[in-house]
C-alpha cells in the first residue's frame, strides 16, 4: 500500500482512516449490488466454509438473468457447530437484508449435510 501512495506522491492515511474508507466502500457496493438485485429473480448458494479454525457460512447470490455474475451477500462467523434453524435463519435475514421478495427467491443450492437440508425444508413457503 505504501509503495501504491507513494508512486502518486500522495501521503499513506492512518489504519483507521483506511477501515473507514474501506467500510465505505463496502456500504456503497452492497447498496448497488441491492438496487441491481431488487426485482429479479435470484438464486442462493450457502456453504460453510473454514479458515484457520473459524467457520463461516457464505452467501452468494446469482440473478436468473445474469448467471455468470455471482454477488457475496452474506457471510457469517459462526462460533457453535452449525443446525439447520441457524442456516435457515442466516438465509432468510439475508434474503430479507437484500430487499429480495419471497416469491422472487426460486432456488437454492447447498452441499448435502444433513443440517444444510434441514434448512432448505425451513424455508418452503
Amino acid at each position: 500500500m505504501k509503495l501504491f501512495f507513494e508512486a502518486y506522491n500522495e501521503k499513506l492515511p492512518s489504519v483507521t482512516k483506511c477501515r473507514q474508507i474501506v467500510t465505505d466502500l463496502a456500504d456503497r457496493r452492497l447498496c448497488d449490488i441491492k438496487k441491481k438485485l431488487e426485482y429479479k429473480q435470484v438464486f442462493l448458494l450457502t456453504d460453510e466454509s473454514d479458515i484457520v479454525g473459524e467457520k463461516y457460512i457464505n452467501i452468494l447470490m446469482e440473478t436468473l438473468d445474469e448467471p455468470h455474475t455471482t454477488y457475496l451477500v452474506g457471510l457469517r462467523h459462526i462460533s457453535v457447530s452449525p443446525n439447520a434453524t441457524m442456516i435457515a435463519q442466516i438465509i432468510d435475514d439475508t434474503i430479507k437484508d437484500m430487499n429480495i421478495k419471497r416469491e422472487n427467491f426460486i432456488l437454492l443450492l447447498m452441499d448435502a449435510a444433513r443440517y444444510m437440508t434441514c434448512a432448505s425444508r425451513y424455508l418452503k413457503p
